[in-house]
């Protein structure tokens, strides 16, 4: 079983999570795909991981950047930078869970502006990791600054719109699962302090 915040999730149930976390990243990514520079994958990879725990989210991250980096629109990435891509939004999960572990209420607007300043950021280092391999690939790491300048207007946009979806994302979304009871009703076993208590409880009656 894996321990997330005050709840564990089964081995069973935690593979169904990251299979619909996996699904619906995939799916939201290459629907979005026409739009350049903007992309829902990191936000949905850091909520699977914000609510589900640190394994989960980085499983997510990883099952599906290597789907999407694979079977790209745009063509298949070169393996360094897809090694890049995938390290990355692992990365995300990642820290997504290690925030959310601690979180048992819903989310303020406070949390919000703080999850948009922290999807900056997740951003700013995928394109910088990202822009570093390119680098790599075609023997030009020297050249790395030039690479940051030229690609700055896709950066920016890159950005710019992550900001926006983790700030209006993830307050409505986050709550809307707090408030109907799913992550505890669907996906999560009672705590296992919860269920001796229960029994002791029933014990003495």
């Amino acid at each position: 079983m894996l321990k997330s915040s005050n709840v564990i999730i089964s081995r069973s149930k935690a593979i169904a999570i990251t299979s619909i976390f996996s699904a619906l990243t995939i799916a939201s990514t290459y629907a979005t795909a026409f739009i350049p520079n903007v992309e829902p994958m990191s936000f949905l990879v850091f909520v699977s991981g914000f609510l589900f725990g640190s394994i989960i989210g980085v499983s997510v991250g990883v099952i599906s950047m290597t789907i999407y980096t694979s079977w790209n629109p745009w063509g298949p990435a070169i393996p360094i930078i897809s090694f890049a891509q995938i390290g990355s939004m692992a990365l995300v999960g990642f820290i997504g869970g290690f925030l959310g572990r601690h979180k048992k209420e819903k989310l303020t607007h406070m949390d919000a502006y703080t999850l948009a300043i922290i999807g900056g950021f997740l951003t700013i280092f995928y394109d910088l990791t990202t822009t570093l391999a390119m680098t790599v690939v075609f023997g030009v790491i020297e050249e790395y600054p030039l690479f940051l300048i030229s690609g700055a207007p896709f950066m920016v946009t890159h950005v710019v719109s992550n900001i926006l979806i983790f700030g209006f994302a993830s307050r409505p979304i986050i709550n809307s699962l707090y408030d109907s009871d799913v992550l505890l009703t669907l996906f999560t076993h009672r705590s296992l302090s919860t269920i001796v208590g229960e029994e002791n409880d029933g014990q003495q009656k």
